[in-house]
């Protein structure tokens, strides 16, 4: 894929469809009812504050209305777009919401990433907690082959004669995104196909290999820039210097810091992946901070500390899983506080 600073400076606008969503938890409350999308535009350094930033251009919103929930599939019927300037480290926010108004779910992406291609899926998470959606349980359908879907949501899969294993599948935003003209008078680019085989194959889609033989390798962490950044020079070291590709799974936060090391790499060698969560926001709550900071002197503090981390990180189960499946690594590296998730999915998919 190209960088932002590969982009066509000619072309300064995109165009995004909001195809629906993949797996999203309904209840009584949402299914056949009414769901709505909207979109805000975020400046840099909005992530916390507004900007106040008087040379930036005020923050548009935008809404998409009419999305029908059946089972575990969103779709917005009829198909609208909205338009939106393209600007390097600007952010596009997308809230999920009922008819209330209510949050259920949100995805963030630059918009520079969305102008790389033409199909996106974004995670969809929690808009409390930052934990991954996932489909609600639907029990009642017969497994019937290697990969099959079930009625509550989860994947499974038949290791030789042991017993299936399953996992939750995490719930997506499918987006069809068009790079067009600043000008009426300029041709447009081909308007993008709004069903794409990648995004509604949900599990079954594969990343193809590459053709120069490199070892694929999966990596999943998640916590502060601490548990983050000795997997980056871990990645950087196993492409350079041991022929592989590398995929980290970590949370969203660092999908930035992660793709910033790309730099003297083979293109396509070092990618990323969502897993959910910000701990990065939890560890500024003053309760977070208080605890952490007390804990160094009790022990049992400390016992507390890594208790809830076991219950904090082990929501991304669902997401590595799912990953996993669509990557199928040669071998999976993950850090200690992902060693329980780790362990499943490597268990689960006999890696």
């Amino acid at each position: 894929m190209a960088n932002s600073s590969s982009l066509p400076q000619a072309f300064s606008m995109l165009r995004i469809w909001v195809e629906g969503c993949e797996n999203f938890p309904s209840s009584p409350f949402t299914e056949g009812r009414g769901l709505h999308v909207k979109v805000v535009e975020r400046p840099p350094g909005a992530a916390n504050k507004p900007s106040e930033d008087p040379s930036l251009p005020i923050p548009a919103a935008f809404e998409f209305s009419g999305g029908v929930q059946d089972e575990d599939s969103v779709q917005f019927i009829p198909k609208r777009f909205f338009q939106t300037d393209l600007r390097p480290q600007w952010q596009l926010l997308f809230n999920v919401c009922n008819d209330w108004g209510t949050v259920l779910g949100y995805a963030i992406i630059e918009a520079t990433d969305l102008a790389k291609g033409e199909a996106h899926r974004l995670l969809l998470q929690h808009p409390v907690t930052h934990q991954p959606l996932y489909a609600r349980d639907r029990p009642g359908k017969i497994y019937t082959g290697p990969f099959s879907e079930d009625f509550d949501g989860h994947t499974s899969r038949l290791l030789g004669e042991r017993r299936r294993k399953v996992a939750r599948r995490p719930s997506f935003l499918d987006l069809a995104v068009q790079v067009a003209a600043p000008s009426p008078s300029t041709r447009v680019l081909p308007e993008p196909n709004l069903v794409c085989e990648s995004l509604t194959a949900g599990s079954s889609f594969r990343r193809r290999r590459r053709t120069d033989g490199r070892t694929r390798v999966l990596i999943l962490t998640r916590g502060t820039r601490g548990d983050v950044q000795p997997f980056v020079a871990l990645a950087r070291g196993l492409i350079l210097h041991h022929h592989c590709e590398v995929t980290i799974c970590t949370e969203l936060v660092w999908k930035k810091f992660v793709k910033s090391f790309r730099f003297g790499l083979p293109e396509g060698t070092l990618m990323f992946r969502p897993s959910g969560g910000d701990t990065m926001a939890q560890t500024r709550e003053a309760i977070s901070q208080l605890i952490t900071w007390n804990g160094q002197h009790y022990d049992f503090l400390q016992s507390l500390i890594f208790s809830a981390q076991e219950t904090n990180f082990f929501p991304s189960e669902g997401c590595c899983f799912h990953w996993a499946l669509e990557e199928r690594p040669d071998f999976i590296v993950f850090g200690f506080t992902m060693c329980h998730v780790g362990m499943v999915v490597g268990e689960a998919l006999g890696i």
